[in-house]
């Protein structure tokens, strides 16, 4: 683990233990590019930075309207995966829900306003 990194490693591992046990989820660290991922089957969150300078949240199926998003978001993140993105969240003193904000993607803002409600 980049020592640089690890509190983020270590906020993402234990907000998404279960899904790391079963393998729903993987925490991939690029050390050299300084990003981590989150990927599941039908969903990746991409960072980079620490702190956090950037974030994304990106689905198979990409849906248009706000609408859609929220539905989608909703769907593929049903099996625990929206608490596990709070939690890890609250971990992160909410620095994943600003760099999801303030990305610029509709997607990644929808899923930041999920995610504070």
């Amino acid at each position: 683990m980049t020592s640089e990194r690890a509190p983020l490693l270590a906020a993402l591992r234990d907000a998404f233990t279960t899904s790391l046990t079963s393998g729903e989820v993987d925490v991939v660290e690029d050390a050299a590019a300084g990003e981590v991922e989150v990927i599941a089957d039908d969903w990746t969150l991409h960072l980079e930075g620490w702190p956090l300078t950037a974030a994304w949240f990106a689905l198979d199926d990409d849906p248009a309207s706000p609408a859609e998003q929220r539905a989608a978001l909703s769907a593929a993140l049903s099996r625990g995966g929206l608490a596990a993105l709070r939690d890890a969240d609250a971990r992160l003193d909410g620095a994943l829900t600003s760099a999801l904000a303030s990305s610029g993607d509709p997607l990644s803002i929808t899923l930041a306003t999920l995610m504070g409600e």
